[in-house]
């Protein structure tokens, strides 16, 4: 098995682990998209928070949980990537509806972004295996996480400013319709407890921080 492969094992590992612990019910699902978006934010901060502690830790060559960087990786790999298909799937189109056109380029901006910030976390995978193999120097992958946090950074500034405005305008059929679809593509993609079980995963990432460096950022 080579390094890369050891370290998705690892992060899989992690994740198999928190599967087998109690699966915690879920909240009252989001009745509007609104509080649909406010609760992806919700957990959008949390993982910013986490990612933009292993670019600190990485910069400062600070000690640093050894399972932060792969399940980074992959909560955004299995996780947000996944609720970016659903926003450009189901949100979006209907949104533009209610759009000017200058409006709607807003939109198209916030779609590459979300395009970039797979593209950045896939670098940062490839990064993470040439790191192990001694062929990549740490400041480099701390520069890709660090460009990472930027990039969710404004995506999240973008959406709160330039979509919530709109989501406002959807009439209670059309949120009920985006609302159903993304549902059923939450069960596909996640499974039944997808979402309660990324929860944990979080949690065991910034539990994993705090025992260490004792705050998060």
């Amino acid at each position: 098995m080579n390094k890369h492969s050891r370290i998705a094992t690892i992060a899989v590992l992690t994740l198999l682990m928190l599967l087998g612990a109690s699966v915690q019910p879920q909240a009252q699902p989001p009745q509007t998209v609104r509080e649909w978006f406010e609760q992806e934010h919700r957990f959008l901060h949390r993982y910013l928070a986490v990612v933009q502690q292993a670019a600190h830790d990485a910069s400062y060559d600070y000690k640093t949980p050894a399972l932060l960087m792969p399940v980074a990786i992959d909560y955004f790999t299995g996780y947000v990537a996944h609720i970016h298909r659903a926003e450009e799937q189901w949100l979006y189109p209907g949104l533009r509806q209610h759009m000017t056109p200058v409006q709607q380029q807003k939109l198209v901006l916030i779609e590459t972004d979300q395009h970039e910030e797979f593209d950045t976390v896939k670098s940062w995978q490839h990064q993470l295996e040439q790191l192990q193999n001694g062929q990549m120097a740490i400041a480099t992958v701390a520069d890709t996480i660090d460009y990472l946090g930027r990039m969710i950074h404004r995506h999240i500034v973008l959406q709160e400013e330039r979509v919530w405005p709109y989501v406002d305008l959807l009439t209670p059929q059309e949120q009920t319709a985006m609302l159903r679809h993304i549902e059923q593509f939450e069960r596909t993609m996640l499974g039944a407890h997808g979402r309660a079980r990324y929860e944990q995963l979080l949690a065991f990432i910034e539990e994993q921080i705090k025992a260490l460096a004792g705050r998060i950022w």
